[in-house]
């Protein structure tokens, strides 16, 4: 049983080690979730959330790894690196496209903030008057973000939580969709290179 424990964590270890690399690679073009919003505190740390969940996929994928690399399998794993390829390349334009939307320049605290979609009765009256005083003009994320008492004064903490939570939905599956990528890739060329076994017959 000690053997076994040393061997899950041997290799826990390592899954770890290879997870936090990918995610400092990725981390270079993929926009990390703004935490810095005080309504945000209390979340959970997406950063070692996706270490973990990262680390736990890339264990489960060496199960098919160990009994699918022989030579014959290359072409297989190198299409499931590209089908990956593609699906995280638009579910990093989807992750863009959501942060984009719902994330604004707070003057006062000169910082990114989360921003949600449904106001609170009283910002989306001073909202209208805005509006009415402005040829129908809606006014920018910034300005409301800087116009307001952020965020209390203009989305409830459920509307706050629910647009966090699917940032760090839509970071996490693209962090985990670049780097099944990675991990297919090199597994493909692992299975290129695989010797065949020469079975030797008894004379």
């Amino acid at each position: 049983m000690a053997a076994e424990g040393n061997f899950f964590t041997k290799y826990w270890n390592v899954l770890t080690n290879i997870a936090i690399g990918l995610i400092v690679v990725i981390s270079k073009f993929a926009i990390p979730p703004a935490i810095n919003a005080h309504i945000l505190q209390d979340k959970v740390d997406y950063e070692k959330l996706s270490i973990f969940v990262l680390s736990g996929i890339l264990g489960l994928m060496l199960i098919p790894c160990t009994f699918f690399k022989a030579k014959k399998y290359t072409l297989k794993w190198a299409t499931a690196a590209l089908m990956i390829l593609i699906a995280a390349y638009f579910t990093h334009r989807n992750y863009n496209s959501y942060y984009n939307i719902h994330t604004a320049w707070y003057q006062e605290a000169q910082t990114e903030v989360i921003v949600g979609d449904g106001f609170i009765p009283i910002a989306q009256k001073a909202i209208d008057a805005y509006k009415k005083t402005h040829d129908g003009k809606e006014p920018s994320k910034d300005i409301i973000v800087s116009s307001f008492n952020y965020p209390d004064g203009l989305w409830s903490k459920d509307e706050m939580g629910r647009v966090y939570e699917n940032i760090v939905i839509r970071y996490l599956a693209q962090v985990i969709l670049f780097s099944l990528f990675a991990f297919f890739v090199v597994q493909s060329l692992s299975c290129l290179n695989t010797t065949p076994k020469v079975i030797s017959e008894k004379s």
